[in-house]
């Protein structure tokens, strides 16, 4: 019976580690998408500032979205680190 109810756990661990695992690896790529967005309006000869404006505000929230993931997840998962 205990032994059930650990592999219970471990097996709710685990599905709960890939699911933020899965959730860090979506807003880091997100975050690299908003940046290549960036660096490809730079490579056009003719950009306006709105766009670069627009790009880096973009990015900044990416950022700061994926930092606030990545503490959530690091806090719950800090021995797996």
């Amino acid at each position: 019976e205990q032994q059930h109810t650990q592999k219970a756990g471990d097996l709710v661990s685990y599905v709960e580690m890939m699911r933020n695992y899965k959730l860090v690896h979506k807003v880091h790529k997100d975050t690299l998408l908003a940046m290549r967005t960036f660096w490809q309006a730079l490579m056009h000869t003719n950009v306006s500032f709105n766009t670069l404006q627009a790009n880096l505000r973009k990015i900044d929230l990416h950022v700061k979205g994926a930092e606030r993931v990545y503490r959530s997840v690091l806090q719950r998962h800090s021995s797996s680190v």
